[in-house]
């Protein structure tokens, strides 16, 4: 199945050098993907792994977990800025494959905009102002410096900086619209149970035999968040000054602050990406930045 995709997506074969862009000509269009999946499905005998994928990636639930990732989860310039950041990999075929379709980077951000432009009421209800803003700060890159850089990485981190630009114009005035205000900030949590069981399937690989399982694991994930959430408390109270903001409840010291904690942790705030920032800057190596994390290894 592997060796179709990589036919019929123009894919990058070999795995050391592939780049988002071969993520997004996979699901750029998510028709023609399931069109290409089912196709292969009815010409081969699949395998045990061809059969999961094949029977995770065509579940009805699963356009609704693209949708989300698409505008959302998957941040292709992200993605491709931990190449861009990286001074060793922009010296590799890795650079090398996204210089060659740099062309699609308009259509990933025209890809973005359609999207967002028509989100479903499923969909729209993930969103509100917070998420919004916090997609459009994770769209602020930094060159590297010209000593470590080529002239096609100029030439393409120009073009890069032109799309994310239009990216963020577009969603800073999407996010004005009040609708965005009135939505909760409840993430999934808003959803029926069976969304919740298909992502920790298609995250986990695990298939939960009956409908009773997941709560039980819905019930011990809570029994921690609620225990975590205890310290963030206890750390507010030691923090604030005013006797009567003591005695307010976590939700009330900061409404939002459940909501933002429990993303931050477990997907914004990647401390080994970040820590890894450090260790692919030539200049950072060499400064007490590095240091300070070396000091600390333990």
């Amino acid at each position: 199945m592997d060796q179709y995709l990589i036919k019929t997506f123009n894919l990058e074969p070999n795995p050391n050098h592939l780049t988002p862009l071969d993520q997004f000509k996979v699901f750029r269009n998510f028709d023609a993907y399931l069109t290409a999946l089912n196709d292969y499905a009815s010409n081969n005998q699949l395998t045990e792994i061809e059969e999961f994928y094949f029977r995770i990636e065509t579940d009805p639930r699963r356009r609704f977990a693209y949708e989300l990732s698409q505008t959302y989860f998957d941040n292709y310039f992200l993605s491709i800025y931990f190449i861009l950041s990286n001074s060793i990999l922009i010296t590799e075929r890795t650079f090398t494959n996204l210089f060659n379709e740099k062309h699609l980077l308009v259509d990933i951000t025209d890809h973005i905009i359609d999207l967002y432009q028509n989100l479903n009421e499923k969909t729209s209800k993930f969103y509100n102002k917070f998420l919004l803003e916090k997609f459009i700060t994770n769209l602020q890159f930094i060159p590297l410096s010209d000593e470590v850089t080529s002239d096609d990485y100029k030439t393409y981190f120009q073009l890069f900086n032109q799309q994310t630009t239009r990216l963020k114009q577009f969603l800073i005035e999407f996010a004005k619209d009040p609708k965005w205000l009135e939505h909760a900030e409840q993430g999934l949590s808003q959803y029926e149970p069976e969304i919740y069981q298909f992502y920790f399937e298609y995250n986990t690989g695990l298939k939960l035999k009956s409908p009773e399982e997941f709560p039980q694991i819905k019930q011990w994930a809570q029994k921690h968040l609620d225990y975590l959430m205890n310290e963030v408390n206890l750390t507010c109270d030691r923090l604030l000054t005013n006797v009567d903001d003591k005695q307010k409840t976590i939700y009330e010291k900061d409404p939002r602050r459940r909501f933002a904690y429990e993303l931050s942790q477990t997907y914004f705030d990647n401390y080994f990406l970040s820590i890894y920032f450090i260790l692919s800057n030539p200049i950072f190596i060499t400064e007490r930045t590095f240091t300070n994390l070396f000091n600390e290894i333990r």
